[in-house]
């Protein structure tokens, strides 16, 4: 019963992962894009 238990609780660990995943990293991806072109920008008048 505590091995089936243990299993239950990790595949609700491993499907709220799952499910956090797609919604943390699309906004901390595009941020990521922008920079790399803000500093290229400061970059070109110094």
């Amino acid at each position: 019963m505590t091995a089936g238990r243990l299993a239950v609780l990790a595949a609700t660990c491993a499907g709220a992962w799952l499910a956090a995943a797609p919604a943390a990293w699309p906004p901390a991806s595009p941020p990521a894009v922008p920079a790399p072109r803000t500093y290229q920008i400061a970059a070109a008048p110094l």
